[in-house]
């Protein structure tokens, strides 16, 4: 299923495989299906899928790492724990800032896998 809203310049994609994903997007990604290649354990399937899931697969790296290095506890603010919130306040900015370093670096040296 895929909405547009021209006027916004907003595209909602949703699309289930195995689970369901959404996936709302501001760069308006030409419509169409792509074939991907799957592997399974003995073989390899193709897997038609809308481009838009495609382009989110292949250049997803900024928002959905961060999280997922904030969650699994990389970030200094969950790891200290203080009286005072002022001071975990602080840690989390820094800890966002460090984040924020650590993916221009990968960016400019061409690493992907932030």
């Amino acid at each position: 299923m895929r909405k547009v809203d021209k006027r916004l310049g907003m595209v909602i994609t949703r699309w289930k495989d195995s689970k369901v994903l959404q996936n709302i997007s501001t760069v308006m990604i030409t419509k169409g299906l792509i074939s991907i290649t799957r592997r399974t354990v003995p073989k390899q399937i193709d897997v038609v899928v809308p481009n838009d899931v495609e382009k989110y697969q292949n250049y997803m790296g900024g928002v959905d790492r961060g999280d997922q290095h904030r969650v699994m506890g990389a970030g200094i603010s969950n790891v200290a724990h203080f009286k005072k919130w002022y001071k975990k306040a602080y840690l989390g900015i820094a800890n966002c800032c460090m984040l924020n370093v650590f993916s221009a670096w990968n960016l400019s040296v061409g690493y992907a896998g932030v």
